[in-house]
């Protein structure tokens, strides 16, 4: 009797991660080592995520938006995850943002701005920009908010996830796809040329309304840099599709190569990294040197990858004999 291959689901953030680094992606998903901690930067984002969807719902519903209500959730949230899966909490407004990180959320970034001033600029000007947007371009509707997919790949592979807002194009019957980033500074070209993100949400999308996906367009919205950047290669999703499937067939063929880089100095398996949780520690040799104002060099690594094979034995020799002291 023929027995249907388990089907395994996965999501951009997923597959991410080992586009970024294989054996980060061995050592969480593989291993189980579920390390995610919190950030002032995930929190911050998190919440000006919580108050666009309230405020992309009420206008999709046709409902007067009560920016004094949400201006003082933003200040007075607190949803806390009632598990380590929980996708409705974690959710918290600045009084306990400030509460968790009191030093950085009052400290200057490269750009010379705080989380204190990007606060105070969202409740002026940021939190009245999807209204001002739609009354600006009245063809455009709100399709759907948190717009929730899952899609299947090769190998039985589904990828899952939600969609932070999606509009839909009253004039041609077209569909805009927007993701919201609370980034300082807007993406390079290079981020832009092939998004994998927005190659998952168009396929996606695509599926779920049966139309073909020349009719979907992508664009990030940036609310702290007061801009909009759409994907302007329209290959990028049938490059993307290839690149998710290259994906799939490495992990498949358990393909875990590590791949070294700045990102080195802010993972939990990295020696290098500050707030290194115990369950992190002696997990991975491979991470970048480099750190913050250090000077080593981005590739110069604490050892270089030999194979799989081989990483117990190296792990085990290489903890023994180095014992790294690096201040921050």
């Amino acid at each position: 009797m023929y027995k249907q291959q388990k089907k395994t689901k996965s999501s951009y953030s997923k597959l991410n991660t080992y586009k970024s680094c294989g054996w980060k992606y061995k050592l969480t998903y593989e291993d189980k080592h579920f390390l995610f901690s919190e950030s002032i930067s995930s929190l911050f984002g998190t919440l000006v995520h919580y108050i666009e969807e309230q405020i992309a719902k009420r206008i999709k519903n046709h409902e007067e938006i009560n920016y004094e209500q949400l201006k003082e959730e933003f200040y007075t949230l607190d949803i806390p995850k009632t598990s380590p899966w929980d996708q409705t909490g974690g959710i918290y407004g600045i009084t306990k943002i400030i509460e968790k990180f009191p030093k950085e959320y009052y400290q200057k970034n490269n750009q010379g701005i705080s989380y204190e001033d990007k606060a105070k600029k969202y409740l002026q000007t940021g939190i009245y920009r999807l209204e001002k947007y739609l009354n600006e371009n009245p063809q455009l509707e709100v399709y759907g908010t948190e717009v929730y997919f899952e899609t299947e790949y090769i190998n039985n592979n589904v990828i899952s996830g939600r969609i932070d807002r999606v509009f839909y194009n009253k004039e041609n019957g077209k569909y805009l796809i927007e993701d919201i980033k609370t980034k300082d500074k807007p993406f390079n070209e290079d981020e832009l040329n092939i998004p994998l993100q927005f190659a998952i949400y168009s396929n996606a999308l695509a599926k779920m309304l049966n139309i073909p996906i020349k009719n979907i367009s992508c664009a990030y919205d940036l609310p702290f840099c007061e801009v909009k950047q759409p994907v302007l290669n329209p290959n990028f999703v049938e490059e993307g599709l290839q690149q998710i499937n290259e994906i799939f067939e490495g992990i498949d063929k358990r393909d875990f190569i590590p791949h070294p880089s700045a990102l080195c100095a802010y993972c939990p398996f990295s020696e290098t990294y500050p707030d290194q949780p115990e369950e992190g520690k002696k997990l991975c040799c491979y991470y970048s040197l480099w750190k913050p104002g250090g000077s080593h060099r981005v590739w110069e690594v604490a050892h270089k990858w030999e194979g799989i094979e081989k990483n117990d034995e190296i792990l085990k020799e290489f903890f023994k004999e180095n014992d790294f002291n690096f201040e921050f």
